[in-house]
């Protein structure tokens, strides 16, 4: 409903809830800290709670909560665990990659070979199962995204992915142009001006990828915050197979300088 249809109807709620004449409070739940916090700066939120990311135990648990005993293997699920730990610690990226185990595995088994392991009572999903979903085997819509980018687009988010701060995943436009211009070199993005630059980042908003406003009312696009909408392994996974063999050593290059800080005015 935030910054759609549903605008003036959030608007009327946050107007009662702020109201020290009503007795009406309201709590929301939000799946971006981002979100919640430019509603705070708006004045519209008073105080926000951020909870922290599931770790392994949890996150085995969830999974076998939804799932039921005994469908994966113990190591399968502790690799799930721990990949989805180091990367995010997001749930459901644990269970979207739990699915696309379940589907490689059946796709793999015969009916014949699935009625003896379901009758026998033993495990179905195996490590094996788990490393074919987390190279791509189940990939999710935001990595499909990515991986139809034209080229420009792949390295501007790319290098956004490099330099955004962790914390908040945001950066300033005109440092993120500044960086891309100076980590992809060869004169690719030299000639694009900041509106066009604009432009691009436009494109993958609209898309869900990333989103960009002006920071406090300023108006200056080299001033207005770039906040990245997609999971850091996302591009990774997405990307990776570009960065792969001989070819993939242009975009290796451009990940590693725009890590380096070798871009703009640094870090």
């Amino acid at each position: 409903l935030v910054g759609g249809a549903g605008g003036p109807v959030l608007d009327t709620i946050y107007k009662w809830a702020g109201d020290a004449k009503m007795t009406f409070g309201l709590v929301g739940i939000s799946n971006s800290i981002q979100d919640a916090q430019e509603l705070q700066r708006e004045g519209k939120v008073n105080r926000v709670e951020a909870f922290a990311s599931y770790g392994q135990e949890k996150i085995v648990e969830i999974v076998v909560q939804r799932v039921g005993e005994g469908v994966f293997d113990s190591p399968a699920l502790k690799l799930i665990s721990k990949k989805i730990e180091a990367h995010s610690g997001d749930c459901r990226r644990a269970l979207e990659m739990a699915m696309s185990s379940i589907t490689i595995c059946m796709e793999k088994l015969s009916d014949e070979e699935l009625e003896e392991k379901v009758e026998l009572g033993k495990s179905l999903v195996k490590v094996a199962h788990v490393m074919a979903a987390s190279k791509g085997a189940g990939k999710s819509q935001n990595v499909l995204k990515i991986q139809g980018l034209p080229i420009t687009q792949q390295m501007v988010l790319m290098v956004a992915n490099a330099i955004c701060t962790r914390e908040e995943m945001t950066c300033e436009q005109g440092r993120l142009s500044l960086f891309c211009k100076e980590a992809v070199r060869h004169g690719l993005l030299d000639r694009m001006d900041q509106s066009q630059f604009n432009d691009v980042l436009q494109a993958l908003e609209d898309i869900g990828l990333l989103d960009f406003k002006s920071n406090d009312g300023v108006t200056d696009l080299r001033k207005q915050l770039v906040t990245l909408r997609v999971m850091e392994d996302e591009v990774e996974d997405a990307l990776g197979t570009l960065m792969e063999g001989e070819g993939g050593k242009f975009f290796r290059d451009i990940a590693e300088r725009a890590k380096n800080g070798k871009g703009g005015s640094g870090r």
